[in-house]
Parts: structure tokens; C-alpha cells; sequence
């Protein structure tokens, strides 16, 4: 080939080219490079790019999950769903599964105690303005699923209120990571199962609060990264995971009095850069 031919730069490379290595670069440093130039800029905010970026990084069980992504359809801001497909915080109204959820058919959607057991109504002081509460179970079950979770140390966040008959010393923070299946009963634990009990000292800091506290599970996770593993994504260098968070107690103590807002996972300052 002729050195005529060799772009002088890599901002001059044929644009198909510079989307398939822009869609093997990491997110972040793509924004960072869409503001060195306007060919970039362009690039790096074209909708084709970041559709490319959710085929890529996520694959088919995400896919699965989000049948509207299977197809570029102009009318998906695919830069905006690639940040939702990855974000780390799962709301608990919208998300959560609950036992003893009440049904909002027969109850609407109301403040406690108009509720019967957990119940979702309304609350500002949320990002999406709405939370679940408790009035009262003998058998508490709350659980969050985060899918295409990256390989690290991750501390469990949960924003909550928690009155004195919450008993979250009765209680358990659990957290399993998992290889993603679409059934439950197949998923494989590859990571110990972290639970955590706390005490009434423990647990006393946060105790009859009047407005929302995040509770930091002082056990963090790690999701390791398994090149052989099911949720390798092909030809990619990234590994993601399943983590499941719970809260449960299944002795019959009465809980009460719990307000839950959302979800997080922190990367555990140790693996912050």
C-alpha cells in the first residue's frame, strides 16, 4: 500500500472504521474524545455508535430483557439507554420484588397506614417520586436485581427509613452474585453469598430518623471477572454479572415502620481511581 493512501491521522479514518474501535472503547473515554474535535465530537454522539455500544457491551440477556433494543429504532436515544442499561441503582417502587405486596388495584396508591402490608404512594423527596413503605409482615422478602454488573468491589447502599418496629436486627442483608440466566432456578452462584445480620447497635444510628438515611452493608461484594463464564460477552474484553440484593427475615418477627427508596452499588473505595 501506498503511503498516499495511510490517513495522516486517526481523526481521518473512514468513518465505519472509527466506529468499530470507538465501539470496543470505553464510554467514558469516548465523551472524552468527542471533545477534542468536531469529526469526533460527531462520532462520539452518533445514535448508530451507541446502538453499537448496547449490542456490544450487553448481548443477548440484556437484550432479552428489552425487547425494543433488538432493532434500531430512530426514536430510542440509544446513548441515554446505553447509561441506563448500566446504572447501578434500581429504584425499589418500580423494581423491587416484594412479598405481601399490596395490590394497588384494591388499595391505590396512598400513604400508609391506608395499606395493608407493603404498599407503593408517593414521596419528593425521591428521584422518581415514589417509594414502597411497610405498615406491617411476619415474613419480610425484599429483593433488587442488578443486571450487567462489571467485575470489582462493590459496597450495597440501601436509602431506607427504618422506625423503631422495623427490627432490622431480626433482619438480613444479603447479596449473591450470580452468572445471568432467564430462570432463577438455574442461575449458578459463582461468588460466596455475603450476608449480613446487624445488631441493635448497629443498626441504632439510623434508627426512628425522620427523612431518608443510606445505610451502607459494611460487608462489600466482589464480582470477579470469569473470561470463561456464560456472560462473557463474545469478542469483547468485558464480563458482567447478575447481583442480587435482599433483605429478608423469615422467623415471624413482626416488621414495621420501613420505608425503602432504592438500591446502590458503590465501588468500594479501595477499587475507586
Amino acid at each position: 500500500m501506498s503511503s498516499n493512501n495511510i490517513p495522516p491521522s486517526f481523526v481521518e479514518c473512514p468513518y465505519e472504521i472509527l466506529i468499530n474501535i470507538l465501539k470496543r472503547v470505553d464510554s467514558k473515554d469516548i465523551i472524552a474524545l468527542g471533545l477534542t474535535c468536531r469529526r469526533l465530537n460527531r462520532i462520539a454522539n452518533d445514535s448508530y455508535l451507541w446502538h453499537m455500544l448496547c449490542c456490544c457491551r450487553y448481548d443477548d440477556y440484556v437484550m432479552k430483557k428489552n425487547p425494543k433494543l433488538k432493532d434500531h429504532n430512530s426514536e430510542i436515544d440509544w446513548k441515554k439507554m446505553y447509561f441506563e442499561l448500566g446504572t447501578l441503582i434500581k429504584y425499589a417502587a418500580p423494581t423491587a420484588r416484594i412479598i405481601w405486596l399490596d395490590d394497588p388495584d384494591e388499595y391505590g396508591v396512598r400513604p400508609p397506614p391506608s395499606h395493608q402490608y407493603w404498599s407503593v404512594f408517593p414521596d419528593p423527596r425521591s428521584h422518581i417520586k415514589s417509594v414502597i413503605a411497610l405498615d406491617h409482615v411476619w415474613w419480610l422478602d425484599v429483593k433488587v436485581t442488578f443486571d450487567s454488573v462489571p467485575y470489582g468491589t462493590y459496597d450495597i447502599i440501601w436509602r431506607i427509613i427504618a422506625g423503631r418496629g422495623s427490627n432490622l436486627d431480626r433482619a438480613c442483608f444479603e447479596t449473591k452474585v450470580v452468572d445471568p440466566s432467564d430462570d432463577d432456578m438455574e442461575e449458578m452462584v459463582v461468588e460466596p453469598i455475603v450476608e449480613f445480620w446487624p445488631t441493635k447497635e448497629d443498626i441504632q444510628p439510623i434508627i426512628d430518623k425522620k427523612d431518608w438515611t443510606e445505610y451502607r452493608v459494611p460487608k462489600p461484594i466482589v464480582v470477579s471477572d470469569a473470561h470463561d463464564s456464560p456472560s462473557k460477552i463474545r469478542g469483547s474484553s468485558y464480563t458482567y454479572r447478575t447481583v442480587h440484593a435482599k433483605l429478608y427475615s423469615h422467623d415471624s418477627t413482626m416488621h414495621s415502620g420501613l420505608h425503602i427508596d432504592y438500591v446502590r452499588l458503590e465501588p468500594h473505595k479501595e477499587d475507586k481511581q
